[in-house]
């Protein structure tokens, strides 16, 4: 039996750690942790996923320390620690104040190994909260020039959506007479209390998300950051938003969820063609897995307010999916931008012929990211088509055209990266052993899930929806 507190403690320890030591040995300390982490999160997937965990923090509040597995939250356990190994494998060489660089990456996992479990929405509150601090300190100071302002802007836009989840909470503390704030406890409130309070919790995770109009902060942020830490901002921290929308909104407010559908799959749809269109005509790479992760989080929250077994198992597999997708790309970007290169379109071409097995990774990856057949997008997208399709024929259609324009944009990025007139300027070397060791299991996954999603997480989701 796994402990479900060592799946927090251990990166929060490991931060501590690595705050405390040099900066040469601070990358292969946070690794090591990462990578137990990973073991904790797959040891917790083999054990069966029905551990829980509760003790009394403030009870007179209703918060508890009250911890569980549950579908979406395993899928995450075992995707984020992951993602932040194969990131600190691609810290970019001569990084300066590293110890500090690798725990606030091992921090920022420690927060999202405690949302994911929590099962107390004040505990979930506490660690959706924690995420920001972290991420915050990493791209202000290893942000360049923009990297203050990114991360001011970030700010802003998550306290326009904390705060008011916070006066929700303290809302349904009162209504509810301290009887406590466990999920189970909230499984039942009044259809007219879940209307008034719905919006102050669905603002705060469409801006995680993000969801259009509340997406201002992406781009800056997306463009800024150290491309590692984006790939996990991009694949780990983003899917904060669409686990709230799984376990928040249709765990609490089920019938408030159901009226504003149509608010919400007319935001989502806005989000799927905005960021598809923006996508194409964007000239840097990281402006385009920007607005792809825009378009392919707003299929997933279609897919969520779908309210269908189909749609929720579908949007569960595409937070994994898009996770290893999305964060390997950008981890293709970090390799990149690590050999020199810039990551505007107009100033690469030809890769492939200096770093063949690179461009030969990223292909994979682009493939399963536009949704490519035996890569790990295709059954999460069928599937939440699927499912959005059993409610409206008309808007599974307007959103599959998200996934044509996925595969405009999608090639374009490879193109232009690896294919092409071949760039002036001196021959590259390909991958070395720390880039094959990061990039080499998301590729594995992507087909792993690809071929066999139901012996993954697909199968399994739907026997407990």
């Amino acid at each position: 039996m796994i402990s479900l507190p060592g799946l927090i403690l251990l990166p929060l320890l490991g931060a501590l750690f690595c705050y405390q030591t040099r900066d040469r040995n601070a990358v292969a300390t946070a690794r090591l942790v990462a990578l137990l982490s990973l073991f904790q999160g797959l040891w917790a997937m083999v054990d069966g996923g029905q551990q829980v965990f509760s003790r009394p923090w403030l009870p007179q509040l209703g918060i508890n320390f009250d911890l569980a597995l549950n579908p979406a939250g395993l899928t995450m356990l075992v995707l984020t620690p992951l993602l932040t190994f194969c990131a600190l494998g691609l810290t970019r060489p001569g990084l300066e104040r590293r110890s500090e660089y690798c725990g606030h990456l091992l921090m920022l996992l420690a927060g999202l190994q405690g949302l994911f479990l929590a099962d107390n929405l004040g505990l979930f509150y506490v660690f959706f909260e924690l995420m920001l601090l972290p991420t915050l300190l990493l791209v202000s100071r290893w942000g360049g020039d923009r990297g203050r302002a990114a991360s001011l802007k970030f700010f802003l836009y998550t306290l326009m959506g904390s705060l008011p989840m916070l006066l929700g909470i303290l809302a349904l503390g009162f209504q509810t007479a301290g009887a406590g704030l466990g999920f189970s406890q909230l499984a039942h409130l009044p259809e007219e209390l879940q209307l008034s309070l719905f919006w102050l919790f669905a603002l705060a995770f469409l801006v995680k998300l993000p969801v259009f109009p509340l997406h201002g902060w992406q781009l800056d942020l997306y463009r800024s950051a150290p491309a590692p830490v984006v790939a996990v901002v991009a694949g780990a921290m983003s899917k904060a938003g669409a686990f709230g929308l799984l376990r928040v909104l249709l765990g609490i407010f089920p019938d408030a969820t159901s009226h504003y559908a149509s608010v919400l799959a007319g935001l989502a749809l806005v989000s799927v063609l905005h960021g598809g269109v923006s996508a194409l005509g964007a000239g840097c790479l990281r402006s385009i897995l920007a607005y792809s992760s825009l378009s392919h989080l707003g299929l997933l929250t279609l897919a969520v307010v779908s309210s269908t077994a189909a749609g929720q198992s579908g949007a569960i597999l595409q937070m994994f999916a898009h996770g290893v997708c999305t964060g390997g790309l950008f981890l293709v970007v970090a390799s990149l931008e690590n050999r020199g290169l810039s990551s505007e379109v107009k100033h690469l071409g030809g890769l492939s012929r200096s770093t063949p097995q690179l461009a030969a990774l990223a292909l994979v990856l682009a493939m399963g990211s536009l949704g490519c057949p035996g890569l790990c997008s295709f059954p999460a997208e069928l599937s939440m088509l699927t499912g959005i399709f059993q409610v409206s024929p008309l808007l599974a259609l307007l959103a599959s055209s998200g996934v044509v324009l996925a595969a405009w944009y999608g090639l374009r990025f490879y193109q232009g990266t690896f294919n092409g007139p071949v760039q002036d300027g001196p021959l590259h070397t390909d991958l070395n052993e720390n880039e094959w060791v990061s990039l080499l299991p998301l590729v594995l996954l992507c087909f792993a899930v690809g071929f066999f999603p139901d012996l993954t997480i697909l199968q399994w989701t739907r026997a407990l929806l």
